[in-house]
């Protein structure tokens, strides 16, 4: 099954990450087309049957960042896309993870059912995934990023480490952490009367990049 989780860290050097001189915020729009926005799904190694990995991708998706670079603390996220423009395997999106092989059309078709599913996101009744920030701070070399990420119906707080570089025209954040279905009231998707089901912990991967709002 899928689900999701943010964070934002900065180079080893924060300090690195503030353009020079620069003191007033910036907002900037996400560019999906830049971006990877994704989560690994891992089969439960303890199940009776062997299943596969997947790199669940979010192929279109609407976001923004506000940024202050002489005040984290202003921060602005939002991110939002529908539940249907999640794509299981698509492209070359195995080799992020360094998955081998490949995923037949019929398999990732009948994966995306299930995820779309009633026993996994219920995109008939709950179309959209979300997040919006609520707080953001320095961390060592990095930023924690706070929010709100919406899934299933469930608005469950998040909290992660990124990496952030900003300047006058562009911004991007890498990060990845993990979570578990439970943190949004879903369990991992089983099949064959549980011989061969999901791992409980979802991977989720932001790696962002927009250009400043004109």
């Amino acid at each position: 099954m899928f689900a999701i989780a943010l964070s934002i860290v900065a180079p080893s050097h924060a300090e690195d990450a503030l353009p020079a001189g620069a003191t007033a915020a910036t907002t900037y729009t996400l560019e999906a087309a830049d971006s990877r926005l994704y989560v690994l799904v891992k089969y439960d190694r303890d199940a009776l049957i062997a299943g596969h990995d997947h790199v669940v991708v979010a192929q279109q998706f609407d976001g923004s960042v506000t940024w202050n670079p002489a005040d984290p603390s202003a921060c602005d996220v939002r991110i939002s896309f529908p539940v249907t423009a999640l794509a299981v395997d698509p492209g070359s999106s195995r080799s992020w993870e360094g998955l081998e092989g490949a995923t037949s059309d019929g398999d990732k078709s009948s994966i995306a059912k299930n995820l779309q599913g009633k026993s996994q996101l219920h995109a008939a009744m709950f179309p959209r995934i979300a997040f919006t920030s609520k707080s953001c701070k320095r961390s060592g070399a990095g930023f924690e990023v706070t929010g709100s990420l919406g899934i299933h119906g469930v608005d469950a707080p998040v909290t992660a480490l990124m990496r952030i570089e900003a300047d006058a025209d562009g911004f991007s954040a890498k990060g990845r952490f993990s979570a578990s279905h439970s943190k949004w009231s879903m369990d991992p998707f089983t099949a064959m009367f549980g011989s061969l089901r999901n791992d409980d912990t979802l991977e989720f991967v932001v790696d962002v990049n927009g250009h400043a709002a004109r």
